[in-house]
């Protein structure tokens, strides 16, 4: 979570005031992270780098920088 929140290109939160100026949500606003423990696909938050790693460990059939982490028969469950 750390590494995502101090990406430089992440999404953020945003609050439309009152005559229609947008601005980021105040950090402290309570609830704020909720998206973070409670979001879409169990709260996976990542990047194109992440992502691209996780499909290379998916096409070499649970094999990642010549190391098997998960093996074949386990990853097509």
């Amino acid at each position: 979570l750390e590494e995502f929140l101090s990406a430089p290109n992440r999404a953020e939160w945003l609050i439309r005031k009152p005559g229609g100026a947008v601005i980021p949500l105040d950090p402290n606003y309570p609830g704020r992270e909720w998206n973070y423990l409670l979001g879409a696909a169990g709260g996976i938050n990542s990047n194109a780098k992440d992502m691209v790693n996780w499909l290379k460990l998916q096409v070499n059939k649970g094999m990642f920088n010549k190391k098997q982490l998960i093996s074949s028969k386990n990853l097509h469950q």
